[in-house]
């Protein structure tokens, strides 16, 4: 009997050794892919694996024995509760699990796109013979030196670009690893904002900055659609501080909302939000790198109406 267990235990240890070396090997063969496109990959990719795969696979049997009952008219009652059941654990762990896991890093350069899965294919062909400590340690190794490099030396230390959005554009700035976003009415302009923050911002941030983390998101023009879009902004990524100028006037019941569910969101998410009066607001990025809001006496007017904000940017 000890002989058997002993027997299984090392068949269950390589078939999770094989399962993680394959893991790892797809992991480096795919990452430029993920990274070109502004993708984040995930720290837990292996782990999910390994029990997705066994519960795609009871799903799915689940599924064709619901699908052939119903069609021979059995009785399925057990079926469809088990379903269920399962249907409802799934989507509450994808409800609960939260988004700390994923990795976000710049865009490679070309070069190192090539040579990633070069040297993957290399270390996977030469060490085919070798101890599955060795093989799975090697490829570990390398994905290791690659996020480092992309990490600490490749990523920018700092950038002051655009991103378009609409036809219009938001400014991001970056220094001494500190993110400001500036919004001067490109929300506004755009009919889906959500669409555009999670299809086009995230995306772009990943691939210039390695990182969705934004310390100072400045929402210069308030309307319902740019507080939708800080909403989903704020619900999808890290934003530390949130500022917009104080309005007067009788806002619409849209916009009340929209302000009312982005309180709530920032304050699910511990995002500050700073309201921008008569006196300038200044922020530092470093010892002498600074942006500060200066409101105008001019007023913008829509069905509120606001101060407009000039920026003095030293970067």
């Amino acid at each position: 009997m000890h002989l058997k267990n002993s027997a299984r235990l090392i068949k269950i240890l390589l078939w999770i050794a094989r399962f993680i070396h394959t893991q790892l090997f797809i992991i480096l063969i795919s990452l430029p892919i993920l990274l070109w496109w502004g993708l984040p990959f995930s720290l837990l990719s292996i782990l999910g694996n390994l029990i997705f795969a066994p519960f795609l696979s009871t799903f799915l049997i689940l599924a064709s024995l619901l699908f052939f009952s119903e069609l021979l008219s059995v009785p399925n009652g057990i079926v469809v509760w088990l379903l269920e059941y399962l249907t409802t654990i799934w989507l509450w762990s994808i409800q609960h699990a939260g988004n700390w896991w994923l990795f976000a890093l710049p865009k490679p350069p070309l070069w190192w796109c090539i040579v990633l899965p070069f040297i993957t294919l290399c270390i996977v062909m030469q060490l085919l013979r070798q101890a599955w400590v060795i093989k799975i340690g090697s490829l570990f190794l390398v994905l290791i030196v690659s996020c480092t490099y992309l990490k600490l030396v490749h990523a920018p230390k700092k950038l002051q670009t655009t991103i378009a959005c609409a036809r219009s554009s938001v400014t991001l700035l970056h220094a001494n690893n500190v993110t400001v976003l500036i919004d001067q009415g490109a929300l506004n302009g755009t009919p889906s904002p959500e669409n555009w923050i999670e299809y086009t911002l995230l995306p772009e941030l990943n691939k210039l900055i390695g990182s969705t983390t934004i310390d100072h998101y400045m929402l210069l023009h308030p309307g319902q659609r740019s507080l939708k879009g800080a909403r989903a902004l704020v619900e999808t990524s890290c934003v530390k501080n949130l500022y917009f100028p104080y309005w007067k006037g009788d806002a619409t019941k849209q916009l009340l909302r929209e302000y009312g569910m982005l309180k709530q969101s920032a304050l699910e998410k511990q995002t500050t939000i700073h309201r921008v009066g008569s006196k300038p607001v200044s922020i530092k990025l470093g010892k002498q790198e600074h942006i500060t809001l200066c409101p105008e006496k001019k007023l913008i007017t829509t069905s509120i109406s606001f101060p407009e904000i000039s920026l003095q940017i030293v970067v």
